[in-house]
């Protein structure tokens, strides 16, 4: 809001991915007048996460979060925070946003199937992410079963993900349009990400063209 206001943006689109949906709801919850509509940009994007209820799912979600490589050591310094993040409408479902929002999904690829499909790389010596702690970590997960069969079980009984899809249609209605990525005709999924890239641009092409 700080910059916007110091570049003079009256009000703008919004467009990002993976966690910066949370950043634009809250804007979109408690500024709405700043914001002129709201693109997710990739299926994997999230504004509610996996709810953290004990102690070995809070370890599994900090090592997980070292496959943000871009991001370095500094991976759980900056994911963990963003798990405790709420929107006001994700719980109030009297809760409207008069805001047009086009949110891109995937079933096979939203933020909990990725943290669960890394039990599926597990080998000896997991060399797939370089952070030597995060390494120790899943070179122990990789020999402890039961660990694992409790980390699934947890993620099956507390996902999220129809909540999160109900709560966005409530809160949007009319202003929501969806997209899922999964619908997409294409056998290569990086395919169909450049495809799911193509008709974002085409929406926001869409907005420019409006008053």
């Amino acid at each position: 809001m700080a910059f916007m206001d110091k570049m003079e943006i009256e009000s703008a689109v919004f467009m990002g991915s993976t966690t910066a949906p949370q950043v634009m709801f809250y804007i979109a919850e408690n500024h709405p007048n700043r914001v002129d509509a709201m693109i997710s940009g990739e299926s994997g994007s999230m504004y509610k996460t996996m709810p953290i209820r004990n102690d070995e799912i809070q370890e599994f979600m900090y090592y997980c979060s070292y496959a943000a490589m871009d991001l370095g050591d500094r991976a759980p310094d900056i994911v963990m925070p963003t798990y405790d993040y709420e929107p006001k409408f994700y719980s109030d479902e009297t809760k409207k946003i008069d805001i047009p929002l086009y949110w891109t999904y995937s079933n096979q690829m939203n933020v909990i199937m990725m943290n669960l499909q890394l039990l599926n790389f597990l080998q000896p010596n997991n060399a797939f992410i370089p952070n030597e702690k995060a390494k120790n970590y899943f070179d122990n997960l990789y020999t402890d079963k039961e660990l694992q069969n409790r980390i699934k079980k947890y993620y099956t009984k507390n996902d999220p993900t129809q909540q999160i899809m109900d709560a966005l249609k409530s809160a949007f209605g009319g202003n929501l349009t969806l997209k899922n990525i999964d619908e997409i005709d294409e056998a290569d999924i990086m395919k169909k990400y450049q495809i799911a890239d193509k008709i974002m641009m085409e929406y926001l092409i869409s907005l420019s063209s409006t008053d």
